[in-house]
């Protein structure tokens, strides 16, 4: 069920930006009623944030797919899914960057946010050597 709201999380986050869906509509477009949403995110920001990770996951597991090849070609091939991935789940530009700007003072989702980044960084030079 946690899986199945962070997907629809995802989903109205990327239609509606971060600032304009209040809880209500969250919930509505998660198909759960507001005490699960609560249940399994007590907060807005917590939905953010999970939605964030979220997606880092899915981020990575998509680039990471089916890399049966190394060196050079790999990191084309990384390169190529990553502009796939762009132009598929990225419409409205990078999903992570987005959630920053409502909340630019929010500590848990700046940290959500640098901390993917971080990760993103460390899983490319890891794998371009």
């Amino acid at each position: 069920m946690k899986q199945k709201i962070a997907t629809n999380l995802e989903l109205a986050f990327s239609q509606y930006g971060f600032a304009e869906p209040n809880v209500d509509k969250l919930k509505t477009a998660c198909h759960v009623s507001l005490r699960t949403l609560y249940k399994h995110y007590p907060s807005k920001e917590a939905m953010v944030v999970a939605v964030l990770e979220y997606r880092h996951q899915r981020y990575l597991a998509y680039l990471d797919s089916d890399l049966s090849t190394s060196g050079e070609h790999a990191l084309s091939t990384r390169f190529q899914r990553l502009e796939t991935w762009m132009s598929n789940n990225a419409p409205h530009d990078c999903l992570s960057m987005n959630a920053i700007a409502p909340f630019p003072d929010n500590k848990l989702i700046n940290q959500a946010v640098v901390m993917q980044y971080l990760a993103r960084l460390a899983e490319h030079l890891s794998s371009w050597m």
